[in-house]
C-alpha cells in the first residue's frame, strides 16, 4: 500500500539555514524516493493499474 504521493523538493536555502521537518512517525529512509524519475515511473504504474 502506498501513501499518497507528493513529490517535494526544498531548494535555496541560505548558507547556515535551519529546516524544522514535524512527521508523524520517525524517518525511515526506505519510505522516500529519492529520484524523481522512479517517481514518475511509480506514479505512471500506480495510474495505470487503477483503470
Amino acid at each position: 500500500m502506498y501513501p499518497p504521493l507528493i513529490w517535494a523538493a526544498e531548494v535555496n536555502f541560505d548558507p547556515g539555514s535551519v529546516a524544522l521537518v514535524l512527521a508523524s512517525d520517525n524517518f525511515n529512509e526506505a519510505d522516500y524516493i529519492r529520484d524523481y524519475d522512479d517517481y514518475l515511473a511509480l506514479m505512471k504504474d500506480l495510474t495505470q493499474k487503477q483503470v
